[in-house]
């Protein structure tokens, strides 16, 4: 019997402040969130590709502040906006190109 070595992994943000994250993934996937991890911390981005479930893949995309004044202005992850509000900041793609002016979001 063969393994399905396709990348799978969820992530799930809070719906609400206070609530969990989840990240749900099979060896790979959580191995794609690892290696990005690890090369932020060194590059200040990275990116990797994983995939849903339903085969549909995606870029991960990790990112390392250096700077309490960077966290200022960084929309929040809620995905709740009728209990915590429209979201306001600068989303997570602009905080990546300000990370790295010359990294390239796909998508």
């Amino acid at each position: 019997m063969s393994r399905d070595k396709t990348p799978t992994l969820h992530i799930y943000a809070q719906d609400i402040f206070h609530a969990p994250a989840y990240v749900i993934g099979n060896r790979e996937g959580l191995e794609q969130l690892r290696d990005a991890i690890n090369i932020a911390l060194v590059d200040g981005v990275a990116s990797k590709v994983a995939f849903a479930s339903d085969g549909e893949g995606y870029e991960i995309y990790v990112g390392k502040t250096s700077t309490n004044k960077q966290w200022s202005n960084v929309q929040m992850p809620y995905t709740d906006h009728e209990f915590c509000g429209k979201p306001y900041g600068a989303s997570p793609s602009a905080i990546l190109h300000r990370l790295r002016p010359w990294f390239t979001l796909r998508g």
